[in-house]
C-alpha cells in the first residue's frame, strides 16, 4: 500500500463530521486513525495551575484552562490516549513538555486508564484512500473558513444558531447512541462509569 507522508500546513478551520477542526493537520490526523479508533473531540477543559501544573476540578483567579485535541480508543482493542496535536518545530519546547505533564496529572488525579501522545505532523501517515480524501478538503479548506464565520456570526445573534464545537462525530457507521459512543472513549463501556471510581 501506497502512503504518503506530508508537512505541517499553514492553520486553517475545517469541519468534518460535525466537529470543528482548527487545522488541516488535526483534520488529517483523525482520517489516520478513524478506521480503527473512536474519538472524541476536545473531550475535557483541565483547570490547572501554572507555576506548578497541578491540576484541580475548579477553577479560580489563579489557574487556567488547557484543552487537549483529542481522546481516542481502539474499537477492538480498547488502548486510550489523550491526544495532543502539534507542528514538528514545537518539537521538545517547552509549550510541548508543559501540555504532556498537564495531561499525565488530570489523568493521575482521576485515576484514569488513559495515556498521553503528542502527535507531530511528520508522525501522521495516510493511506492513498485518505490521502485523496484529504486532498479533497484541503482543495475546500476556503468554503469550510467561510461556513464558518458565517455560522458563527449567525450563532451570536441567534439563540438558534447551531454551534460547531462538538465533542461525538457524527455520521457514523456504528448503530451505538452518542451517550454510548462518549463512554465507550472514555471509559471503555457503552454505560457512564464516573471520574475518579474504580
Amino acid at each position: 500500500m501506497k502512503l504518503y507522508k506530508e508537512p505541517f500546513y499553514t492553520s486553517h478551520q475545517v469541519l468534518y463530521k460535525g466537529c470543528f477542526f482548527h487545522s488541516m493537520l488535526e483534520l488529517k490526523f483523525v482520517l489516520s486513525i478513524e478506521d480503527n479508533f473512536r474519538f472524541l473531540r476536545e473531550p475535557v477543559h483541565i483547570c490547572y495551575y501554572p507555576k506548578t501544573l497541578k491540576t484541580v476540578r475548579k477553577s479560580d483567579q489563579l489557574t487556567r484552562i488547557y484543552t487537549p485535541d483529542f481522546l481516542i480508543r481502539h474499537k477492538e482493542y480498547g488502548w486510550v490516549w489523550l491526544i495532543e496535536i502539534k507542528p514538528d518545530f514545537l518539537k521538545g519546547s517547552p509549550e510541548v513538555n508543559y501540555c504532556e505533564q498537564i495531561m499525565k496529572n488530570f489523568i493521575a488525579k482521576n485515576r484514569l486508564d488513559w495515556g498521553t501522545a503528542i502527535i507531530y505532523s511528520n508522525d501522521i501517515v495516510l493511506s492513498e484512500a485518505k490521502q485523496k480524501k484529504f486532498e479533497i478538503m484541503r482543495a475546500c479548506k476556503d468554503k469550510y473558513e467561510e461556513a464558518i464565520a458565517l455560522k458563527n456570526f449567525i450563532r451570536r445573534y441567534s439563540f438558534f444558531g447551531k454551534s460547531y464545537y462538538r465533542t461525538v462525530p457524527v455520521h457514523r457507521a456504528d448503530l451505538i447512541t452518542n451517550r454510548q459512543y462518549e463512554n465507550f472513549v472514555r471509559y471503555g463501556l457503552l454505560t457512564k462509569k464516573r471520574y475518579g471510581k474504580t
